[in-house]
């Protein structure tokens, strides 16, 4: 998988809002946006890295990991 399809693919998963509920784990709503936000990008970085190595995270595994960077 190219970089850019990573992207797309990615981009897709987002707008089809596949990380909508982590958001609920998040208590203070002050920063929730921002720490969504933050917790997505890590995840991104972290499907690039298989992607490169030729391997494709499906999408619970990427909601799970974005739920646990919550809390990083």
């Amino acid at each position: 998988m190219t970089q850019q399809e990573l992207r797309s693919s990615f981009n897709d998963k987002v707008k089809r809002g596949i990380f909508s509920p982590v958001a609920r784990h998040i208590t203070n709503l002050a920063d929730q946006e921002d720490r969504l936000q933050e917790a997505i990008c890590m995840t991104f970085e972290m499907a690039a890295r298989y992607a490169e190595r030729g391997q494709v995270l499906n999408d619970a595994i990427l909601v799970h990991s974005c739920r646990q960077r919550l809390w990083t």
